[in-house]
């Protein structure tokens, strides 16, 4: 891929996505009394999502294909390992504590920006410890009986395999039939 294309991709990318963002501020309530028109409304409704979600894809492409750049390093950083592992949890469990969070009130809530920057400190932290035990009690299990499902699939089913003699320190193929699995069950024990 050309640099250009590369260039005029992020910056598509990064306009879709800034459009996305800041498209409805000028017409949010402290900024004018007047609202956007219906087609506005319309084109905001009918485009943003899709236009949120190609710039997304633009940055995993690019990212994927080397042409991410310092954004790649950024997001390949080791920190976002467990929160990249909490997020689906964390977005499955978040709508429960949600509605606990309402279904328990006792009293009118009145909102204040105090009340609702704890509140929702206090609800992300609710949410991510909850997503945290979920992701030990389905989603590690889960995953590890994948791995070991796959990855026996995978040893069974292959033709060829290539071992590692440990004495030699040579490599040599060996040929193996799909029907035959005690060969490679043999194999795998020495």
């Amino acid at each position: 891929m050309s640099k250009k294309l590369v260039w005029l991709g992020w910056f598509v990318a990064a306009a879709s996505m800034l459009a996305c963002i800041y498209g409805n501020y000028p017409y949010s309530s402290h900024y004018t009394e007047k609202g956007p028109s219906r087609f506005a409304q319309d084109m905001y409704i009918t485009f943003g999502s899709t236009a949120w979600a190609c710039g997304v894809g633009w940055i995993i492409y690019a990212c994927s294909t080397g042409h991410g750049g310092y954004v790649n390093e950024i997001l390949s950083w080791k920190f976002f390992a467990p929160i990249g592992r909490l997020s689906f949890c964390a977005y499955i469990v978040h709508l429960e504590v949600l509605n606990h969070f309402g279904a328990t009130r006792k009293e009118q809530l009145y909102t204040d920006v105090y009340l609702m920057v704890f509140g929702s400190i206090s609800l992300m932290i609710a949410s991510l410890f909850f997503a945290y035990i979920l992701c030990l009690v389905v989603e590690s299990p889960t995953m590890l009986l994948e791995t070991i499902f796959f990855d026996r699939m995978e040893r069974v089913f292959s033709k060829r395999k290539l071992i590692k003699e440990t004495k030699t320190g040579t490599t040599k193929k060996i040929e193996y039939s799909p029907v035959n699995t005690e060969e490679i069950m043999a194999d795998q024990k020495t």
